[in-house]
């Protein structure tokens, strides 16, 4: 069975994930393979710059990720190309990943899954990592040093939470320690691993 998690900006995805790791389940993360295609002088980032311009690598012929940043929260017709680009590569490395689990369920871990047909389609369960905005916010800012606007901005672009609460089959609300998190993913793990074994 196949899990898709996603979760606003600061909502905790990534810790929600480790947890789900220690408890043996295989996890694969859309950010870190995103990181991964655009590091230095990779295909995918000779790609952008050819389709998008020189201008978006750094030095190193790796994704300049503040001016990436900045470019995809202010032209939605950027991000889009940009997504395009990168997507399909994205999408690829998470099938090949899928095809090598033998656990009965597997977490693919996508911000955007909702918003895009193509990982939505994967996952027959979709898991909401959920806090409120003022705390996404709070732990943005405290990791990151974008401003309270930047954050607000990046939230803003990202499906309303209350849609997101309306389309997921599970939802996590992560708002206290990091220990009552643990025990939500420890109960959901156990059901995961019934409805996967099924």
């Amino acid at each position: 069975m196949i899990v898709g998690m996603t979760g606003g900006i600061g909502s905790g995805k990534s810790t929600a994930a480790e947890l789900f790791a220690k408890q043996g389940a295989p996890v694969i993360d859309a950010d870190q393979i995103a990181h991964q295609l655009t590091g230095k002088a990779s295909p995918a980032t000779e790609s952008i710059a050819k389709q998008l311009g020189e201008h978006w690598l750094d030095k190193h012929r790796a994704l300049n990720r503040s001016y990436a940043r900045q470019q995809i929260f202010t032209d939605p017709q950027l991000k889009a190309r940009l997504e395009q680009i990168l997507h399909p590569l994205i999408l690829s490395r998470i099938q090949d990943w899928l095809a090598e689990q033998t656990f009965p369920y597997a977490i693919i871990v996508v911000p955007l899954l909702l918003e895009i047909p193509s990982f939505h389609a994967l996952a027959q369960r979709s898991l909401l990592i959920d806090c409120p905005e003022a705390l996404q916010i709070q732990r943005v800012a405290a990791r990151s040093g974008l401003s309270t606007e930047e954050i607000q901005r990046i939230i803003a672009s990202q499906m309303p939470a209350e849609d997101k609460r309306q389309l997921c089959s599970d939802i996590i609300s992560n708002q206290g320690s990091v220990d009552t998190l643990r025990k939500a993913i420890e109960t959901l793990h156990e059901r995961y691993l019934l409805l996967g074994k099924a």
